[in-house]
Formats: structure tokens, C-alpha cells, sequence
């Protein structure tokens, strides 16, 4: 399981820090095994409207959900602040009952290009107002 108790996601508010501009939730997890990221539909769309106004090419993203989930530079920017996400296989997944999208994806995280032999599954889920 997952501890009952979350720490914010963002790791810095300083626009001069890794871990700025992270996407605002609560971080369920442990700091080498398997964590959950919660927030609201309308924090993620807040964020994304702030990566979409962005200058630098390599940072601006969609504000759509449905675009947006789909690109690595998502899961890099909102949950990897020090590493690059590299997504190697989207899986084909059953959206749930009840629930508005459900994304999954097989990637890794790296700070250097080549192969990444640490591969995660990273799910998204979006249900009502929460993401």
C-alpha cells in the first residue's frame, strides 16, 4: 500500500531550483518504490495553461488532457523533476466505470540519452475532479 499521508509534489518554489514548476498535488509513496500523485481537474488545467504560455519550445505543452497525457515531456515537467521521462509503449487500457480518461504507460526516467533498462508502468487517471 501507499502511506495515508501525502507531501506536496512540487519540490521548489524558486523559479532558480530543480523541481520548480512541477505539477501542485499531494505525493503518495516512497522515495525509491511506487508513488500515486493526486490532484484536481482544475490544478492539472491550470498547469497546463501555464506550460502552454511557455517561451522555451522544449517546455510548453498542450492544455488539453488528451494531447497532453500523451507526450512524455507531461510526466517529465508535472512528476520527474531531474530526469527525463522516455515513454517506450502506450498500453491499450479499459477506461473504468464512473471514470473520464484512463492513460497507461510504459517509460523510464534518465538523465542521459540510450538505453533505459528501468522501465514503470505510469497511470493516469482522470475521474470527475480528480486526477
Amino acid at each position: 500500500g501507499f502511506p495515508a499521508a501525502g507531501t506536496i509534489n512540487i519540490e521548489s518554489l524558486s523559479s532558480s531550483d530543480v523541481g520548480f514548476g512541477m505539477l501542485d498535488g499531494l505525493r503518495h509513496g516512497t522515495e525509491d518504490g511506487p508513488s500515486i500523485v493526486a490532484s484536481t481537474r482544475g490544478l492539472v488545467e491550470r498547469w497546463l495553461q501555464s506550460r502552454a504560455a511557455e517561451t522555451d519550445a522544449d517546455l510548453k505543452l498542450p492544455t488539453g488532457f488528451d494531447a497532453a497525457l500523451k507526450l512524455d515531456a507531461f510526466y517529465t515537467q508535472a512528476i520527474g523533476s531531474d530526469a527525463a521521462f522516455t515513454g517506450t509503449l502506450d498500453f491499450k487500457l479499459k477506461t473504468p466505470d464512473g471514470a473520464d480518461m484512463a492513460i497507461a504507460r510504459l517509460g523510464g526516467w534518465a538523465q542521459d540519452v540510450g538505453p533505459n533498462y528501468d522501465q514503470e508502468v505510469v497511470v493516469t487517471l482522470v475521474k470527475g475532479n480528480s486526477v
